[in-house]
C-alpha cells in the first residue's frame, strides 16, 4: 500500500493546523475577531484613511476597473508610501492579526516592494527586492531579513509571489513575543512560512513598539535603470484575536473656549479644534484620539453647528496643551478656515433671558486623528457654527478619549 503522504508529512500537517487554530497565547479561537480598521479601494484612494509620502516621479493611482490602487516607479531614486494615518493600538495579553493583499507581477531589477504593519523604524513586513522574497522585523530602523530559502516553517515550493498575494501577519508582542507570516495558498489553506520566536532567545524586545500603521511601499533604488515597475494595493484589515478591545488604557480629556463666549453671525467660523501634539513624552506621537461629545450652550439667536475634520485652519492660530497627560492640543482662537469634511451637524435654539440650551452629541466616526509618514501635519476636528440671523454667542465644549 502506498500512502500518498508519508507519516512524517501528516504529523507536520497536524502541527501546522494546530497552530493556526490557536491564537499566540495558545487559546483556542472560538471568537470573532475583533477589528480596529478594515479598507478597501472600491471607490477611490481612502485620502480619509490613508496618508501619501512620494519622492520623485513615483505615483499612487486608484484603477476602479479592478479597485486596487497602482504603485508606480519610473526613475532611479522613486518612492511611493501608503500609510495608515492611524497607528493601531496593541493590547497586552492579545495576539493581533494584520491581513492584507497585493500584486507585484515581475519588478524590474533594482525595485523594492514592501507591505505589512510597520514604519520607518519598526514593524513586520513582507518584502520584495527584485524576485527575492523576505520577511522582516524592524526594529529601531535596523531590519532583520529573512530570505524565502531560510524560512523556517514552509518556503511554499511552487507558489508564485508574482501572482496577487494574500499575507497574514500574526503579531504577540509583549515585547519578546512570537510573529507569524502566513501566506494563503490558491486552495484556500493558510500556511506559516516563517515564525520568529522571542522568548528565551533574545535579550530585549524584538522591536519597540507595536503600535504601528498598516503599510505598503515601493521604491527605484539609486542602481534603477528600468523603464517602470508597477504594483498594486488591493484590500487590508487589522484586529485583535481575543475579545472586545479599547476598554484598556483609556484616558478622557475635554478642551473649551471657557466663559468667554464667542460671538457668531451668520457667517460660519470655528469656535475650537483639536489636534494631537507632534510629540508626546518626548517620542512621536502616535496616539489613539477619539472624539466623544459635545456640548454647547448658545444665547441670542440660533445655530447651526458642524463637526469638520481636518479643515484648513487660516491666520495666526495659537495651540494648547489639554495637559501634560494629554497627546491632544486644542485652539480657541481659530475663527476662519477653509475645506475639511463635514461629518456631524446640527442646531441650537436661543436661550432665553439668562437661560442657555446645551445639546451633546456622540461623534465617534471613521475620522482619524494622526500625523503623516515623517510625523508632521496632524489632522485636526474644529467645531464650526453660524447664526440664523443676528449675533450669537456660543461656548463649546469637545471631549476626546486618548488610548496610548
Amino acid at each position: 500500500m502506498k500512502f500518498i503522504n508519508s507519516p512524517n508529512e501528516i504529523i507536520r500537517d497536524w502541527y501546522k493546523k494546530r497552530k493556526l487554530a490557536r491564537d499566540l497565547f495558545g487559546r483556542m479561537k472560538v471568537t470573532m475577531l475583533n477589528p480596529q480598521f478594515t479598507y478597501q479601494n472600491e471607490y477611490n484612494k481612502g485620502e480619509l484613511q490613508w496618508v501619501e509620502k512620494i519622492t520623485g516621479t513615483a505615483s499612487a493611482t486608484h484603477d476602479p476597473t479592478d479597485a486596487t490602487v497602482k504603485l508606480k516607479v519610473s526613475a532611479a531614486g522613486d518612492k511611493i508610501i501608503r500609510q495608515t494615518i492611524k497607528y493601531m493600538r496593541y493590547f497586552s495579553g492579545k495576539s493581533s492579526q494584520c491581513t492584507m493583499t497585493f500584486y507585484t507581477d515581475a519588478m524590474d531589477a533594482d525595485t523594492v516592494f514592501r507591505a505589512g504593519y510597520f514604519d520607518d523604524h519598526n514593524g513586520v513586513f513582507f518584502e520584495r527586492d527584485d524576485s527575492t522574497e523576505y520577511v522582516v522585523v524592524r526594529n529601531n530602523g535596523v531590519d532583520q531579513k529573512t530570505e524565502r530559502s531560510e524560512w523556517n516553517r514552509d518556503i511554499l515550493r511552487g507558489f508564485d509571489f508574482d501572482k496577487s498575494v494574500i499575507l497574514q501577519i500574526n503579531l504577540q508582542w509583549l515585547g519578546v513575543g512570537v510573529v507569524q507570516f502566513i501566506v494563503q495558498k490558491p486552495n484556500g489553506e493558510l500556511v506559516i512560512v516563517h515564525e520568529n520566536q522571542g522568548s528565551g532567545f533574545l535579550e530585549s524586545t524584538y522591536m519597540r513598539t507595536a503600535n504601528l500603521p498598516i503599510r505598503y511601499e515601493l521604491e527605484a533604488t539609486a542602481e534603477y535603470a528600468g523603464s517602470g515597475s508597477e504594483a498594486k494595493q488591493i484590500c487590508a484589515a487589522y484586529g485583535h484575536e481575543d475579545g472586545s478591545c479599547g476598554e484598556v488604557s483609556k484616558y478622557r480629556h475635554t478642551a473649551n473656549n471657557g466663559i468667554t463666549a464667542a460671538s457668531v453671525t451668520t457667517t460660519k467660523r470655528a469656535i475650537i479644534a483639536i489636534r494631537p501634539k507632534a510629540e508626546f513624552e518626548g517620542i512621536a506621537n502616535r496616539s489613539d484620539v477619539r472624539p466623544s461629545a459635545i456640548d454647547l450652550l448658545v444665547g441670542g439667536a440660533n445655530i447651526q453647528w458642524e463637526t469638520v475634520y481636518n479643515p484648513t485652519l487660516t491666520g495666526e492660530v495659537t495651540w494648547i496643551s489639554a495637559g501634560d497627560d494629554s497627546p491632544i492640543e486644542y485652539s480657541v482662537d481659530v475663527n476662519t478656515y477653509t475645506g475639511g469634511t463635514i461629518f456631524r451637524s446640527g442646531f441650537v435654539s436661543q436661550g432665553s433671558g439668562n437661560t442657555r440650551t446645551a445639546v451633546s452629541s456622540n461623534v465617534q466616526d471613521n475620522y482619524p486623528l494622526g500625523l503623516d509618514v515623517d510625523g508632521a501635519n496632524p489632522t485636526s476636528i474644529a467645531i464650526v457654527a453660524r447664526s440664523f440671523s443676528g449675533t450669537a454667542t456660543v461656548s463649546a465644549a469637545i471631549g476626546f478619549e486618548e488610548i496610548y
